[in-house]
């Protein structure tokens, strides 16, 4: 039997914020929002500071009074060359110039605004990844959404949600943390219920990683790593496990697919404890610089979190 675990990418990705593993739906639809603006083509950036984008220029006028605002959990688009990402809103010292450079047409989702700082509207976003082929992962941070002259650097960008899953091979679909979000755009705090068979992992976390999370059941290296594929086998996802999910009747790792057992699974992306993830430090001596916060939680906000589980027949 196989053992394809195709749509591990959400683990995989918190593991590269926090160095671990080593170290990591209510639904709300995007059908609502307004279609975005027409790109905006790049121009050459202006020797005066007031029209100069964000990326090179100290703010000193007042934002326009006529931006709208775009909600948090919705996506939206780069509208400009060489968009500028920084650790906080605004150009003070504390605000760290993050790199690459954000370009046009970049996808992103809004985790937090607008916060007005030096002059801008700023929105905290989490770039999605463009291709396989990207040399340098977009950074997680704040951008301007506009210049002192109102032209638009980033839109709202309606992504109608997909079908509700109805089985768990397509509620897999749902997991790559890489190409979207629909966990928390579209089916956050929602319950699914499927079959599936509960897998036992070759390795454990191994070296314990400078920066670890609490809850430590969203932590990898805290948790139980045992995960979950279809009965025939396929797919799969990484999930986090309530601390009172039953893992007992879990297999060996080297267990035959076949002899997995088949349970019935309730769970949701988007948890409500997850609003409660924070970073924990496992070695003050030697560990890495600590994670974003904010991205931290979105990390555990997008786990799919097994809240019940029992042993069925196929």
């Amino acid at each position: 039997m196989r053992r394809s675990i195709r749509n591990l990418s959400v683990a995989a990705a918190v593991c590269l914020v926090l160095a671990a593993c080593g170290a990591a739906p209510g639904s709300s639809p995007l059908t609502s929002l307004s279609a975005a603006p027409s790109p905006i083509p790049s121009t050459e950036p202006s020797t005066t500071p007031a029209t100069t984008p964000a990326a090179s220029v100290e703010p000193s006028a007042s934002v326009p009074g006529d931006s709208v605002p775009i909600p948090s959990d919705t996506y939206a688009r780069v509208a400009t060359d060489d968009l500028r990402v920084r650790s906080k809103p605004g150009v003070s010292d504390d605000s760290k110039k993050l790199g690459p450079l954000l370009q046009e047409g970049t996808l992103v989702l809004v985790v937090d605004g607008p916060v007005q700082a030096s002059g801008y509207d700023w929105y905290q976003v989490q770039p999605l990844l463009r291709s396989d082929l990207q040399e340098e992962v977009d950074p997680f941070g704040w951008v301007a959404m506009a210049g002192k002259d109102g032209e638009p650097w980033l839109v709202p960008e309606a992504i109608p949600c997909p079908p509700a899953p109805n089985d768990y091979d397509e509620l897999s679909n749902l997991s790559p943390i890489a190409e979207n979000y629909y966990g928390i755009t579209c089916f956050s705090g929602r319950e699914f219920t499927f079959k599936a068979r509960l897998g036992a992992p070759e390795t454990l976390c191994g070296t314990e990683p400078g920066w670890g999370v609490d809850p430590a059941w969203f932590d990898n290296c805290g948790q139980p790593l045992n995960y979950l594929v279809t009965v025939d086998g396929d797919g799969g996802i990484a999930t986090a496990w309530l601390p009172d999910v039953d893992l007992s009747i879990a297999p060996e790792w080297d267990d035959p697919i076949d002899q997995w057992p088949i349970v019935e699974v309730t769970g949701m992306y988007d948890h409500a404890s997850a609003q409660n993830c924070r970073n924990r430090q496992n070695n003050p001596e030697a560990g890495p610089i600590e994670p974003d916060a904010a991205l931290t939680r979105l990390n555990c906000r997008s786990r799919f979190v097994v809240t019940s589980m029992r042993e069925v027949d196929g």
